[in-house]
């Protein structure tokens, strides 16, 4: 980048985005990571409690002794 920059005389403005990119890849990454934290939650949430309902209804069908 810094090439390109040298040759039309703009180095000055690409300095600047060559500093940010980094940062916005991180920034990005990081959005990612906790765009995915709420349907993960979800399912965890719904897979316990399709085991505490599979428990209780194992426990009510059975016979009593």
């Amino acid at each position: 980048m810094m090439r390109v920059g040298e040759n039309p005389g703009t180095l000055d403005a690409i300095l600047p985005e060559m500093i940010d990119y980094p940062n916005e890849l991180l920034k990005k990454a990081i959005a990612t990571r906790v765009g995915l934290i709420p349907p993960t939650m979800t399912a965890y949430v719904g897979l316990v409690y399709a085991t505490f309902l599979g428990a209780l209804f194992a426990v009510a069908g059975e016979s009593p002794k």
